[in-house]
């Protein structure tokens, strides 16, 4: 517990043991199961292991690796309550689920949540946001992002701006979110025939 401090273990989905690991470097990292095997390297580092060895001058300590019966009975435990949760890695800032704009790099632990930015850089965010502040928000959703875009009616516009915004607000909710669709029709700059787009 006290080399966990700041958390590199956690407890993942399912209640099973989890470290995050690095397997591409331009996506941010992802948990992986830490099963017998993967727990070695992770209690040579948090303790310092010794076996009694019999010798013909009497018993000696020895260093030694952490003992094979403890990797493998040590996962099967399933029950950590000192050890913090891991919700989820996120790339972008999110919410909590109390609405607590989380958009520093690293663990959050009052919500589960792992923010890796990377060279993602972010504005300060009034915590009281202004009409100013909220029509600079509404302009770039509708005006830079989305408006260009054909779409067929208001609902199909208010569809899009809820695809936009939900990944921030999803831990809000509690509970299932509505799939969501995109099929439309995109003129091409060069005057050609619309291709049917289905992503």
């Amino acid at each position: 517990m006290a080399a966990n401090k700041p958390p590199f273990i956690f407890v993942g989905n399912g209640g099973v043991l989890v470290d995050l690991q690095r397997f591409d470097p331009d996506r941010p990292p992802r948990a992986r199961d830490l099963d017998g095997p993967a727990l070695r390297p992770v209690f040579a580092q948090v303790a310092n292991w010794h076996k009694e060895v019999r010798t013909k001058h009497g018993k000696v300590i020895e260093e030694d690796f952490p003992p094979t019966a403890l990797l493998t009975s040590f996962p099967a435990r399933g029950n950590w309550p000192s050890i913090p949760s891991l919700r989820c890695v996120v790339p972008y800032p999110v919410f909590s689920p109390d609405w607590e704009l989380i958009a520093t790099e690293g663990y959050h632990s009052e919500s589960g949540i792992y923010c890796h930015l990377a060279d993602l850089e972010i504005p300060a965010v009034p915590i009281q946001p202004t009409d100013s502040d909220t029509a600079v928000a509404k302009e770039l959703i509708l005006g830079d992002l989305l408006g260009d875009f054909p779409f067929a009616d208001q609902a199909s516009r208010a569809h899009a701006v809820a695809m936009l915004i939900l990944p921030i607000v999803r831990h809000t909710i509690d509970g299932p979110t509505p799939l969501a669709v995109a099929d439309a029709r995109f003129e091409t700059f060069t005057g050609q025939k619309a291709e049917r787009l289905a992503p």
